[in-house]
C-alpha cells in the first residue's frame, strides 16, 4: 500500500499544463526536493487526464489555468465528478481577477498560485501540506 504524507512517503502528483518546459521544470523541481518523495506525472493535453488509468490515481492536481481552448477550472470541475481526491491546485502565469477567483472557489480549488520566480517551491509546499490535511481528515484503510 502506497502511503503518501510526505514524510519520506511518496505522493503521487499530476501536473496539467500546455507549457512543456513548465512540465519538465516543475516535474524536475519536485521530484529533486528533499522534503517529500514527489512522484510526477505530467500531461500537456489536458483530456488524457480523464484516461481510466488515471482515475484516482493522484494525491494532488496541479493544473494551468490557460490550457489552449480547456478552462482549467473547467477541467477540474469534469475531474471532481470523476473523481474523489484532490487536493486541486490551480496555476496560472497571470493573476486572476476577482470573478476568476469565485469561479475557483465555487469549484473546490484548494489554493491558486502564481507562476512567479519561485512557482516550484511554493507548489511543494503547498502540495504537503494540503496532502497532510486531507490525510489526517481521512484514515487510512
Amino acid at each position: 500500500m502506497r502511503k503518501r504524507d510526505g514524510r519520506g512517503k511518496q505522493i503521487r502528483v499530476a501536473i496539467v499544463d500546455d507549457d512543456e518546459s513548465f512540465l519538465e521544470l516543475a516535474s524536475y523541481n519536485l521530484k529533486k526536493d528533499p522534503a517529500a518523495k514527489f512522484e510526477v506525472t505530467c500531461f500537456s493535453k489536458p483530456m488524457d487526464l480523464y484516461d481510466p488509468q488515471f482515475v484516482e490515481g493522484f494525491d494532488a492536481y496541479v493544473v494551468d489555468y490557460k490550457l489552449g481552448q480547456v478552462d482549467g477550472i473547467d477541467l477540474i470541475l469534469g475531474l471532481r465528478g470523476r473523481i474523489h481526491s484532490g487536493p486541486f491546485i490551480l496555476c496560472s502565469g497571470a493573476p486572476l481577477d476577482y470573478a476568476q477567483r469565485q469561479r475557483a472557489v465555487k469549484a473546490g480549488i484548494e489554493i491558486v498560485i502564481e507562476k512567479t520566480s519561485d512557482v516550484y517551491e511554493v507548489l511543494s509546499r503547498y502540495i504537503l501540506e494540503l496532502t497532510r490535511s486531507q490525510n489526517n481528515k481521512s484514515p487510512d484503510p
